[in-house]
């Protein structure tokens, strides 16, 4: 038996960026636009409480968590403001067009310089003024999902240039041999997520996973009762073959 180091945090200086923007999909706000960031606004998606009313009673009960055993949440609010310096009303309707054809009312990735490890998913807007001859001001702003994912899932490449020694994660999740015996540790982030396994030259594989155990055929499997929670997850791989496991942590 053998225990696999599944990922690595890790540590070192980080390195400020000379220019601080947003990547709306391929789209860099400063690269792409000119635009100078102002502020960023990350707003906390809102709890899905379920409350009922205790005739009668003092207080009310409480079945926010009754249905998964954990709180579930509603989509989140970001907002970016950006300075477009230089921009007469001539450029600032051209400029206008042109992000707007790009990213308005499109579903996509949104990554911050200031946050390289993750992306929030989101349908975004845009609104704009302008007041003078010279600079004009952009709001993006996005309706996104709950979490914040991993840039990175376990099954692709690591990014370099975007990544951060301070807070990244690597994932090493693919062509895992097993003959005989092998515990797998997956560090889960925040959210919990249901992997995939894809089997290759199975025979007779199998996985245990809080003391049940399950068989994997060849190609892809998803186990629905194995979900990956925060914290070490241990996964027990019996039989012989390869497997890889696809899992993408996200956090709040």
């Amino acid at each position: 038996m053998r225990i696999l180091e599944s990922s690595t945090i890790w540590k070192k200086e980080v390195y400020n960026m000379p220019i601080t923007g947003i990547k709306f999909g391929e789209y860099h706000s400063y690269e792409e636009w000119g635009l100078k960031l102002i502020s960023i606004t990350i707003g906390l998606p809102e709890p899905k409480t379920v409350l009922i009313d205790i005739p009668g009673g003092d207080g009310v009960l409480d079945l926010s968590e009754s249905l998964t055993g954990r709180m579930q949440y509603g989509t989140r609010k970001l907002e970016f403001r950006f300075d477009a310096k230089n921009c007469n009303y001539n450029d600032w309707s051209d400029l206008v067009s042109n992000i707007a054809g790009k990213i308005h009312g499109k579903r996509m990735r949104i990554t911050l310089d200031t946050d390289p490890c993750y992306y929030y998913d989101g349908t975004i807007e845009i609104s704009t003024s302008k007041s003078n001859e010279v600079s004009a001001e952009v709001v993006i702003s996005a309706n996104c999902q709950p979490y914040k994912m991993e840039l990175s899932g376990s099954l692709e490449d690591w990014i370099w240039d975007t990544f951060s020694f301070e807070t990244g994660i690597i994932r090493e999740y693919g062509n895992i041999a097993v003959d005989g015996k092998l515990e797998f540790i997956i560090c889960g982030n925040q959210k919990e997520v249901v992997p995939i396994f894809y089997a290759e030259e199975a025979n007779g594989l199998k996985v245990e996973f809080e003391k049940t155990t399950y068989d994997l055929k060849n190609g892809e499997n998803k186990l629905l009762e194995i979900i990956i929670k925060a914290g070490e997850n241990k996964l027990t791989f019996t039989g012989k073959g390869k497997v890889s496991i696809d899992y993408r942590g996200g956090m709040i």
